[in-house]
């Protein structure tokens, strides 16, 4: 998923950091069904963004069976390097 993370430039000059969790619910193909905030990182770009990032990163390995609603929670991280 990291490589899907695209840092909003406006988020960076104000040098925003923090990590978002994104609740995501896959298909059995693993599409991106949705995606939402599950906690926020207390910046609305950046909680915007890791939003995004979860359906450019479509279609993602599909969680196993044992996760019957397929919904994962991941974090997006932001830091300034």
């Amino acid at each position: 998923m990291n490589r899907f993370i695209t840092y909003p430039a406006e988020a960076r000059a104000a040098r925003q950091q923090g990590t978002p969790l994104i609740r995501i619910t896959l298909d059995d193909a693993g599409n991106v069904i949705s995606a939402s905030l599950a906690r926020s990182s207390g910046y609305t770009l950046l909680d915007q963004a890791a939003v995004a990032m979860a359906y450019r990163a479509s279609p993602l390995p599909v969680p196993p069976a044992s996760v019957p609603q397929r919904s994962i929670v991941i974090p997006a991280e932001y830091i300034l390097r």
